[in-house]
């Protein structure tokens, strides 16, 4: 009976101990349940703000065209005797292209200056007529109607002589005009006429292009036209020369869009190399520097959230992500320019930032 009796104390003993420790751990449970839970950090990548020069650039790919392009016509109507350039040929302004037949123009000049020699003797003859009877008239010796009679035949003789002089300059120029003569200094593109054929004036001889210096031409889209201004640099790029970059200045910009398009054209004027020559009829790549900057923030595009008024990055401090506007400056390849809102070693969150919160708690990866 005593024997039952301590085992029954012990029994009871062991429920007491284990209802306790039982009771002790639901207690501890429902305060860790209680306890506010502290948010888990979210792992992100960053990068540091460096400064470094920015250059802005409007990309457009465009067309060579010749800085002059010139077709020149026969002013004179005949048989092409002559032709003096071949395609490839380079010419000085006023080179002769081509020569019509040209006889009858000579003796058309021929003749012009023999009536201008006779239109001459004969002024001076009545010049001196004049002069001499001038005193006559004086003492009297020449009537009024005498005098008028050799007055007049002066007259018509100067009137004869400056008639002669410009019939023999028509002559002249007819004569000339048998010549077709280049406008411009370049090189010949094309030729339209052969020997024995025959031309009228406005018949096509010659196509003479100046390539000394070419234009580059294309047109920018209406967001970025007010970017590009008169004088500013360009670099010009062409498939054929790999590596090899053309230095021009922008010297037009059109003040009306192309159709429908509302796309600008604009020229780029750039030095011809005779090493490498830069052909009409070229496809280039063509760079506008728009502006530049010597020292700005810079930090990789990555980090930017666009898509609202303004673009924002978010930075770390003290372990948190916090949202910061900025104002951009420009783009170069993968890097963005800050002008506003940032500062040289500020650490910006690249990657994650689409799950972030302004203020999250963050882990720097």
């Amino acid at each position: 009976m005593t024997r039952c009796r301590k085992i029954a104390g012990v029994g009871a003993a062991a429920l007491l101990l284990g209802g306790g420790l039982l009771y002790g751990a639901w207690k501890a449970d429902r305060a860790e349940a209680s306890r506010p839970r502290r948010p888990s950090a979210i792992p992100v990548e960053v990068a540091r703000v460096t400064l470094g020069p920015l250059a802005n650039r409007v990309s457009a790919v465009g067309t060579v065209e010749a800085r002059r392009d010139v077709v020149v016509s026969a002013e004179a109507a005949g048989r092409v005797v002559r032709v003096c350039a071949e395609v490839g040929d380079r010419v000085a302004q006023g080179a002769v292209l081509a020569e019509v037949d040209a006889e009858f123009r000579r003796l058309a000049v021929e003749q012009a200056e023999a009536q201008l020699a006779l239109a001459g003797a004969n002024a001076r003859k009545t010049a001196k007529d004049m002069g001499r009877n001038r005193a006559l008239f004086e003492r009297g010796d020449v009537s009024d109607a005498e005098m008028e009679g050799i007055r007049l035949a002066a007259q018509n003789a100067e009137s004869g002589l400056r008639s002669a002089e410009v019939a023999l300059r028509v002559a002249q120029r007819q004569l000339a005009d048998a010549q077709v003569r280049s406008p411009i200094a370049g090189a010949v593109a094309r030729r339209f006429v052969e020997v024995g054929e025959t031309v009228g004036p406005g018949t096509p001889v010659a196509n003479v292009v100046d390539l000394d210096v070419v234009k580059v031409k294309f047109t920018v889209p209406e967001q970025e036209i007010g970017l590009v201004a008169v004088g500013q640099t360009a670099r010009v790029t062409i498939d054929p020369y790999p590596g090899v970059t053309f230095e021009g200045k922008v010297v037009h910009i059109g003040s009306k869009a192309e159709g429908n398009s509302h796309r600008y054209p604009v020229e780029v004027e750039v030095a011809n190399r005779e090493e490498r020559p830069l052909k009409a009829g070229m496809f280039a790549r063509t760079e506008v520097l728009t502006s530049a900057h010597e020292r700005v923030p810079l930090i990789p595009a990555a980090a930017l959230i666009e898509g609202a008024a303004q673009p924002s990055v978010y930075v770390v401090r003290e372990g948190r992500a916090l949202l910061r506007p900025v104002s951009l400056g420009g783009r170069q390849g993968d890097a963005a320019g800050v002008v506003e809102g940032l500062q040289e070693g500020d650490m910006v969150v690249t990657m994650g930032q689409q799950t972030l919160r302004d203020g999250a708690a963050v882990e720097v990866r």
